[in-house]
């Protein structure tokens, strides 16, 4: 028990500055006494979900130089910052990034604070289905004819406080938009668990009282509402569900599921996802032995086509619902040709 004291002592001590932002003490800290979970959750897609710009300079897939989408670009990554040249005719501006949003899993989009409350969401984002630039999904890809629509679209300090929220473990909001300073950038243990500094100490105490929120005991409706705060639990306003866009949003699709709604909430996110490691997106076999689980009993329905394989590509198909992006479809149903 003292080595074990001893070890939570010298992490903590180690993330100091964590360990202020509200009872946050950082992923190291956890990870001293859950190494294994630690170990593969801060390799995650999750885990890169935001950087500051500073760390362009080590993305080497991010390209210097130029590009054309309806106006002149021109990215440059040093190790002190990553900046973006925008031109429309004769006029030009130069905007530096201050977030990536994003760790290339399909991409990366690019935030800036452009004055003390007003932020900017990047026309341009970088995918990685493209190797390259492209319009960022929801801008305009008509050619803009002037330099404010080239570089980005404004949101308000409420939206930036949004974004960041999800792609970060805490961020401080204040009326003027996200506390660049208390960032703690990316989805770490934090983010799900909740702060951890209480949780230390009460182990180092000897309590039996955790004080830690384990998600793996939120009921399956808990769960996805869990996730769904930040991959959302409704499409965005004005949008149908059966709009290609939907299937990016996956707890959208799941909860209008057969699987979900016939087994009581009991078949959810974490059902088919480690929430500590990244999707396995292509590995289907992988996901079809999650559908045998339970298609395979006299009490449950069996696929008439094929009951032993090929369940993914049929009822959870690959959409792209805007160009680069590509998602698969949580609706769990009947393939589009078999509907009535």
């Amino acid at each position: 028990m003292a080595a074990y004291v001893l070890l939570l002592t010298v992490v903590l001590s180690c993330s100091a500055a964590g360990a202020a932002a509200d009872g946050y003490v950082e992923a190291q800290t956890c990870g001293a006494c859950h190494p294994k979970q630690f170990a593969v959750q801060s390799q995650s897609h999750h885990a890169g979900a935001l950087r500051p710009g500073s760390a362009a300079n080590r993305l080497t897939y991010l390209l210097n130089g130029r590009t054309f989408a309806g106006a002149n670009y021109e990215f440059v990554k040093s190790p002190s910052d990553y900046r973006v040249i925008v031109g429309v005719g004769r006029e030009q501006t130069e905007v530096a990034i201050d977030w990536i949003v994003g760790d290339n899993d399909q991409g990366l989009t690019f935030f800036s604070k452009i004055a003390p409350d007003r932020y900017l969401e990047h026309r341009l984002s970088y995918y990685r289905r493209k190797s390259g630039y492209d319009v960022t999904a929801g801008h305009s890809r008509i050619a803009p004819r002037t330099l404010s629509a080239a570089i980005g679209v404004a949101i308000s300090p409420r939206e930036a406080s949004q974004c960041l929220n999800c792609h970060s473990t805490y961020v401080k909001t204040t009326a003027a938009g996200p506390d660049f300073q208390s960032v703690i950038a990316g989805v770490g243990c934090e983010r799900c668990h909740g702060p951890g500094a209480r949780h230390v100490s009460a182990i180092k105490a000897g309590s039996r009282e955790t004080l830690i929120r384990n998600p793996g005991k939120l009921s399956g409706e808990e769960l996805l509402a869990m996730c769904g705060e930040c991959h959302r639990i409704e499409p965005p306003p004005g949008v149908l569900l059966d709009e290609p866009i939907v299937a990016r949003f996956q707890p959208v699709g799941l909860q209008m599921s057969a699987c979900f709604q016939q087994s009581n909430g009991a078949i959810t996110c974490t059902t088919c996802h480690d929430p500590h490691e990244n999707a396995r997106r292509n590995e289907d076999s992988f996901y079809e032995a999650k559908c045998r689980n339970c298609h395979s009993g006299s009490s449950v329905a069996i696929c008439r086509v094929n009951p032993r394989n090929g369940c993914i590509g049929c009822h959870m198909p690959k959409v792209e619902p805007v160009p680069w992006l590509v998602f698969a479809d949580h609706w769990i149903r009947r393939p589009s040709s078999q509907r009535p």
